[in-house]
């Protein structure tokens, strides 16, 4: 797993660490190791290569529009939490492969559904 982050590394870093989470992620990159910002993919595709792993094998969080348009010009599974956002804005107004109210409602299973074409049809909400 790793953080890919349009905050400065300085803030990444200490948030992360701060609560208790770094060990969980094998690479944190911030907007300070980029070039062009969200809705850019640049960060997630850096993020991939850094685990050398295939953009299409990777899943994305996103809470953002231009965070979920840069997952998917990555060519990368997208799950948008809907915090900022109300989930029919996102349902209606992004390319999001799904749609949660949080990280809680995720679970090992509705990932392995939204690889393997057995989960929801894009923009819907999880089971």
């Amino acid at each position: 797993m790793a953080v890919a982050s349009a905050a400065i590394a300085k803030n990444v870093t200490f948030l992360i660490s701060a609560l208790g989470l770094r060990k969980y992620f094998r690479e944190v990159l911030a907007v300070d190791e980029i070039t062009h910002a969200k809705p850019h993919p640049e960060v997630y595709l850096k993020t991939a290569a850094k685990l050398g792993v295939s953009p299409s094998a990777c899943a994305v969080f996103e809470d953002s529009y231009v965070g979920i348009e840069a997952a998917k010009r990555a060519g990368m599974k997208c799950v948008a939490i809907a915090s900022t956002f109300p989930a029919e804005d996102l349902r209606r107004e992004s390319h999001a492969d799904l749609i949660v109210p949080s990280f809680e409602t995720v679970t090992l299973q509705t990932l392995h559904h939204l690889f393997n074409g057995t989960g929801n049809s894009p923009g819907t909400s999880a089971p």
